[in-house]
C-alpha cells in the first residue's frame, strides 16, 4: 500500500452555499465511482474500497477524522509549535457509499469556517492509502485544507443540502466507469449492470439486518469484532484439546500402571490397553475392574520355587487373551500359591 494527498476544489460549492446565505457544507462527496483523475495518477473508487475504506474506519475506531491545514497535523510532532501544527480546521466521518466516497458530519472550527468564508482556502485534501498495483483506494487517513490542487475536474458534491439545480455541479458517470465499479466487464449490457445493482443492495440489506446496524461501516466493524471473537475462540478452543489429551493420557497411563502394579495385566499388553482407553476409557476401566489376578504384583518378591502348577482350560484362555505365554501363567499361580 502507499498514501498520497489529493486536492477537491471547494469553491463552486461554497460559492453556492454562501450565495444563497446558507451554512457551509457538512456533507461532500470526495471521489466518484471508478476512476479519478489526479496529477499524481488516477486513482479507483471501487466495491473494494468501499469495503476496505469502511473495515480500516471500524478497526481504527475514530469516529471523527480531522481537517487539518495543509497537512500539517502529519508532522506535528516534528512541527516547531505542534499545537499549531495539529490545528483542526474542522471534523469529518469517512462514509462509504456506492455513488462515492463522503466526507459526512463535517463539523467547521470557527477559524476554519472564516478562512473559508474569506476565501483563505480554497481546496480540501484528502490523504488516502492505495494499492500500487490496482490503484484502488482502501483507507481515508485526514484531509486538509489547502490551496494546492491535485486533482482534476472533481466537483464535490453536498447531498444533504437542498440547492436548486441550476447552481449544483451534477455529473453523470461514464457508463464504463460505472460497470468497472461493479466488477464487469465495459461490454456489459443495462440489464447485467442493473441485476449487479440489484445483487449489491440485497447484500447489503443482508449485512444490516445480520449486525442490526444501520450503516455498511457500523456494520462492518461488527463483522470485523466477530471474525476477532471467532479466532481467539479457535484458539483457546485448540488450547484447552490439547490440555484434555494430556490430562487423558495421564489417566490412562495411571490406570495401566496400577493394573501391572496389581498384577492384572502384563506389562506387554499396556499398548492395546492404551489403545482400548484412547477409544473408551469407560471401558478400559470396567475392563481393569472386573479382570482376574494372573500375574504377581509389582510389589511382590520373585519366586525361588520350581513348583509344577498344571494350568486349567480357563487359565489358558486367559494366557492367550493377554499373549501371555502359559509356562508364565504357571509361574504366576505357583508364587500365588506359595505365598498363600
Amino acid at each position: 500500500m502507499k498514501r498520497a494527498a489529493l486536492s477537491i476544489d471547494l469553491s463552486a460549492l461554497l460559492s453556492a452555499e454562501l450565495a444563497a446565505g446558507k451554512a457551509l457544507p457538512t456533507e461532500f462527496r470526495m471521489f466518484g465511482p471508478g476512476l479519478n483523475k489526479t496529477m499524481k495518477g488516477e486513482f479507483a473508487y471501487s466495491e473494494r474500497s468501499m469495503r476496505e475504506c469502511a473495515m480500516f474506519q471500524a478497526t481504527r475506531a475514530i469516529p471523527m477524522l480531522v481537517i487539518d491545514y495543509e497537512h500539517a497535523s502529519l508532522g506535528a510532532k516534528w512541527a516547531n509549535n505542534p499545537r499549531e501544527a495539529g490545528k483542526a480546521a474542522g471534523w469529518f466521518r469517512v462514509e462509504c457509499r456506492p455513488e462515492g466516497l463522503f466526507a459526512a458530519d463535517v463539523e467547521w472550527t470557527d477559524e476554519g469556517a472564516e478562512d473559508l468564508r474569506a476565501k483563505r482556502y480554497r481546496y480540501f485534501s484528502p490523504v488516502i492509502d492505495f494499492d500500487e498495483e490496482t490503484r484502488e483506494i482502501t483507507a481515508v487517513i485526514n484531509c486538509a485544507l489547502t490551496n494546492n490542487p491535485a486533482t482534476f475536474g472533481l466537483k464535490p458534491l453536498a447531498a444533504s443540502l437542498a440547492v436548486d439545480d441550476e447552481t449544483t455541479p451534477t455529473e453523470t458517470p461514464p457508463m464504463k466507469t460505472l460497470l468497472a465499479s461493479l466488477s464487469l466487464a465495459a461490454q456489459a449490457t443495462e440489464a447485467e449492470a442493473l441485476s449487479a445493482l440489484e445483487a449489491l443492495k440485497r447484500d447489503r440489506e443482508v449485512l444490516l439486518t445480520a449486525t442490526g446496524k444501520s450503516s455498511v461501516s457500523e456494520a462492518l466493524g461488527v463483522v470485523a469484532a466477530w471474525k476477532q471473537g471467532s479466532e481467539q475462540a479457535s484458539v483457546l478452543g485448540a488450547k484447552l484439546a490439547e490440555i484434555e489429551a494430556k490430562a487423558k493420557a495421564a489417566e490412562l497411563t495411571a490406570l495401566i500402571d496400577g493394573a501391572v502394579k496389581d498384577g492384572k495385566v502384563a506389562p506387554a499388553q499396556k499398548a492395546a490397553l492404551t489403545a482400548m482407553g484412547e477409544k473408551d476409557v469407560e471401558m478400559l476401566r470396567a475392563f481393569l475392574s472386573a479382570a482376574p489376578k494372573v500375574m504377581p504384583s509389582a510389589a511382590a518378591e520373585p519366586s525361588t520355587g520350581t513348583s509344577t502348577v498344571v494350568l486349567t482350560d480357563e487359565d489358558k484362555q486367559v494366557a492367550a487373551f493377554f499373549g501371555v505365554k502359559p509356562e508364565d501363567v504357571a509361574k504366576a499361580k505357583a508364587t500365588v500359591a506359595k505365598a498363600s
